[in-house]
């Protein structure tokens, strides 16, 4: 990293190296999440409202990360705030069924063409760990497909196959740490939108595979399925009496019934996340009823889900006011928003040959770099410009954003990109 832009970022953060220090000595690493952090130590955000977040130095960002994906209305939207504080006044959560599970779960039935039924967990991880379990009852198999590069939360079993870069074949995070061997036996990593691999994974255990999961855009690098492995993807899990599990804990934001809506192939399982929970802590899974009925409780050897927090009063009203606030017009305009951004960037990218370039499907954005000294880089210079984005270049539209924001924000980058050009 540059020094110049380290001392830079030092000057502008002393009350973020401060707290940083504190926080060092009661948790591992001074944080409680892995991608918080970042050298030579992060931002400590003290406050957020629509699309800006404020450091505890009184510094101020456009949030182009927005809690990676999962604020899609932006901090502090006065119609999720006001569900919340309804739903608080009935009590936060209870052991049993209630209405605001219902009204979600029905809300979720209709707008996502996979889903004739829902479970609600506490996280996205959660939600997919659901699914994984209920392919493992439903078919009575073990094996699972995953795709290299690709993400689906901290669970172990998903966690293997993010060591390579499905794309590049760069090595993007060495996962199998504290993984047993026993659990990596059973998941068979391959390549995204490579058909000829995914067909030699069934060709060699189709008999044992439960699942496929994937995600119908993969997140770690903003690139869609391609349609002929979207078709084998759907082809050879039936083929072969597996379930095809989509990820749209991210995607879901892409289109008002998910990317599944769009893309012209429907899973068996679905899991979600972020969106669905209006900022609060959220995940589900849901699919076929025969599939689902593997859960019901009322049959002796049904498959237990728990959750203590699954379902909560709080949780239940924000997603509902969140996924109500997400039409498909607004959908479409957060959308055209990020192709907007997308070409405002790669017009700064461009001149003047930096070594920078933007991905991009609908509201979602991935800055990259082929060194990752550069990026890291431009990561400190765009938050001294006050754009705050993820380390590893993830940028996303919020609601509250219009051409204006936008167009701020390729202002700010510009001059994020110039001082690394001096």
């Amino acid at each position: 990293m540059r020094p110049e832009i380290v001392a830079a970022y030092r000057q502008e953060t002393p009350g973020s190296a401060s707290r940083f220090s504190s926080m060092e000595r009661v948790m591992p690493g001074g944080n409680t999440r892995a991608a918080a952090f970042f050298a030579p130590y992060p931002v400590v955000l003290a406050r957020g409202q629509g699309c800006e977040v404020e450091d505890v130095d009184g510094n101020r960002y456009l949030d182009l990360l927005s809690n990676y994906t999962s604020l899609i209305h932006g901090h502090r939207h006065p119609v999720i705030e006001e569900a919340i504080r309804e739903a608080m006044e009935s009590g936060l959560v209870f052991p049993s069924p209630t209405a605001w599970q219902e009204r979600l779960a029905g809300m979720m039935c209709e707008r996502y063409p996979s889903v004739e039924q829902v479970r609600f967990t506490s996280s996205g991880t959660e939600g997919v760990m659901g699914a994984v379990r209920a392919a493992r009852a439903f078919t009575g198999r073990d094996r699972i497909v995953t795709i290299k590069g690709g993400y689906h939360g901290s669970w172990d079993q998903v966690s293997v196959a993010l060591e390579v870069d499905g794309t590049s074949g760069r090595p993007v995070r060495w996962a199998n740490r504290g993984i047993p061997a026993a659990v990596r036996d059973l998941v068979v990593p391959v390549r995204y939108n490579d058909v000829a691999e995914l067909e030699t994974a069934f060709d060699r255990h189709g008999g044992e595979m439960a699942a496929l999961i994937m995600e119908p855009v993969i997140g770690e690098q903003t690139i869609p399925a391609e349609r002929e492995f979207l078709d084998a993807a759907r082809r050879l899990t039936s083929e072969h009496g597996a379930l095809l599990i989509f990820d749209e804990v991210v995607t879901a934001r892409l289109a008002h019934g998910g990317v599944q809506s769009v893309c012209g192939v429907i899973p068996d399982l679905t899991a979600f996340g972020k969106t669905i929970g209006g900022g609060l802590p959220v995940g589900a899974f849901g699919g076929r009823a025969e599939v689902m009925a593997v859960f019901d409780t009322r049959v002796p050897d049904a498959v237990p889900h728990h959750g203590t927090y699954n379902g909560n009063n709080l949780t239940m009203a924000a997603g509902l006011a969140s996924l109500g606030l997400l039409t498909a017009d607004e959908i479409a305009r957060i959308n055209s928003l990020g192709d907007r951004l997308a070409a405002g960037l790669g017009a700064v990218f461009a001149d003047g040959g930096h070594p920078f370039r933007v991905s991009q499907v609908g509201s979602l954005l991935l800055v990259e770099a082929d060194r990752g000294e550069d990026l890291a880089d431009l990561h400190l210079s765009a938050l001294l410009s006050g754009v705050y984005m993820a380390p590893r270049g993830l940028m996303c539209i919020s609601t509250p954003m219009d051409e204006a924001v936008v167009d701020e924000v390729v202002e700010r980058m510009t001059e994020a990109v110039g001082r690394l050009a001096g």
